[in-house]
């Protein structure tokens, strides 16, 4: 389920596309603080996902679940220090796009829907400028999901292959 949650939103986001047409994302991950510890490095703009607990409610005499899932998308983009208001028209704006991000993040996503999922709802977002080469919005979003736990068919006797 879990794995299932972040192909699908991952999918999703990396649909999104900017006014040329062109997708909007160059990279999508799971969120381990990747800006202090550049581990692999990785184009801009940029989302990680970062899961919040889940809450289950479980459905009475049957296996369904029903989760509250909470999840974080940290949008992650390189800073251009010029975005003041004597800095030319031209060059303020084109600095200014990582703002347009989480917009079309929000256009996407909002009201929208996974696969077993009830609506998307972004609930806020916050900032994060402590960064000298990037700049992040962290954009909170909740939804309910539905979920049937499903053992795995392991198989019943195993045996080992030999190299002999």
């Amino acid at each position: 389920m879990r794995k299932q949650l972040f192909l699908d939103l991952q999918a999703k986001i990396l649909a999104i596309q900017n006014e040329n047409k062109e997708p909007l994302i160059k990279f999508f991950n799971l969120w381990h603080n990747q800006i202090n510890f550049i581990e692999q490095p990785f184009d801009t703009p940029a989302v990680f996902i970062e899961f919040d607990p889940l809450n289950y409610q479980t459905i009475a005499g049957s296996k369904d679940t029903l989760i509250e899932l909470n999840f974080s998308l940290h949008v992650v983009s390189k800073y251009y220090p010029v975005t003041h208001s004597t800095a030319p028209a031209d060059i303020q704006a084109q600095n200014l796009t990582f703002l347009d991000v989480a917009e079309l993040l929000h256009s996407s996503l909002h009201q929208s829907r996974l696969p077993n999922s009830a609506t998307i709802i972004h609930k806020s977002t916050s900032f994060d400028y402590s960064y000298s080469d990037y700049i992040q919005s962290i954009e909170h979003y909740t939804c309910i999901i539905s979920h049937q736990a499903n053992p795995l068919n392991f198989p019943k006797k195993i045996t080992m292959i030999s190299t002999d």
